[in-house]
Parts: C-alpha cells; structure tokens; sequence
C-alpha cells in the first residue's frame, strides 16, 4: 500500500500512460528486495511482510476479483460457509488479494475443518496472517 504512493502523480500525466503498470510492479521489487534477509528479525512487521510478498495486494482492485469478494462476504455475513469460501477463493484466483485469503481462512475456522484451515493458510505468507485472524480462529479452537 505504501508503495502505491507515488504512481498516482504519473497517472494524472496523460501522455506515458503505459508506463504506470510497470512502475507500479517494478518498484515494489527494486525497492524492497533489499530488506527481505534482515527483515523477519526487526520489530518492523509490516514491512518485513510486504517485502517478503509485495504481490499481494489487501483488497482487490480487479473488478471481477471484488466483486466475488463482495459476494463471499455477503455469503459470510449469511453464515453460509461454502458459498462464502467458494467466492473468496474464486476472488483471489481472479486476483490474489489478502482480504479473499483472509476469508476463506476465516470461513474454514468457523466450520472447524482443521485440513482446510492449514491449505488455505498455506496459499499465503504466514506475515500475512493477521493477528485478527489468529485470535478468531483460535476462538474456534484453531491455532493457524
């Protein structure tokens, strides 16, 4: 999310309009691969996460990638499990994002299913895992 500061300025530049995306992907890489071998160790979590992983976005900004997370939500909020972690997971094949991922983790701790929980934990870093989250599922009596 930090990194994304700067591109906007080019955006509003109409005439290089191809190069935002590159920007965009490459400086996440150049500017963080860096702190990767020292980050785990610093106090400095959420840098020490995006690092590690700078792909993954928190909320998908691909249209159809939200809009199966709006539905997965709608479906969590209904308390039907499936639905909620068939569209989460249909969301972030559509484009990986966190707040899918999330989910679906969520989803499988409220069902219990220990087997589900760890192979969609295992999809993402463990740094991004949320101490939300955690603590959630340990409420279903799940440690991720």
């Amino acid at each position: 999310a930090m990194v994304a500061a700067p591109p906007p300025t080019i955006a509003q530049t109409p005439t290089p309009p191809p190069v935002t995306p590159t920007t965009v992907s490459d400086t996440p890489a150049k500017v963080e691969t860096p702190v990767q071998p020292t980050a785990p160790g610093k106090t400095a979590v959420k840098t020490g996460g995006k690092a590690q992983a700078p792909s993954i976005l928190q909320k998908p900004t691909d249209a159809l990638a939200a809009s199966k997370l709006k539905e997965a939500q709608a479906a969590a909020k209904n308390e039907d499990f499936d639905t909620a972690v068939r569209m989460a997971q249909q969301s972030y094949a559509a484009q990986n994002n966190l707040a899918a991922h999330h989910l679906a983790i969520q989803m499988r701790c409220q069902t219990k299913d220990l087997a589900a929980v760890r192979s969609e934990a295992a999809k993402i870093d463990k740094s991004h895992l949320t101490s939300r989250l955690i603590t959630e599922c340990q409420t279903h009596g799940i440690d991720l």
